[in-house]
């Protein structure tokens, strides 16, 4: 700060905000990064979520609809066992 004070307490006032301001631009600067970390996260589930949904679509079609891809889901043991022979 430009000012000079003279009196003591205008002094612990005034550190006491320069402290204060300090503590806010840190608390800014760490909540931008956890932002920033959130919306990645967010992204990465977004493109994760999108790439199984294309990959069910593409089992759905291959087996003939939900009705074959619920029956191979419950039947799996059977179904590999008869797939293996």
């Amino acid at each position: 700060m430009f000012l000079i004070l003279t009196d003591s307490s205008s002094q612990v006032v005034l550190r006491y905000h320069d402290e204060t301001t300090q503590n806010y631009r840190e608390t800014i600067e760490n909540l931008q990064r956890v932002n920033k970390s959130v919306a990645f996260i967010l992204n990465t589930i977004d493109l994760m979520q999108h790439g199984l949904n294309n990959k069910l679509d593409w089992l759905t079609e291959f087996v003939g609809g939900t009705g074959m891809l619920l029956f191979l889901f419950e039947n799996y043991d059977i179904v590999k066992r008869q797939l293996s022979i």
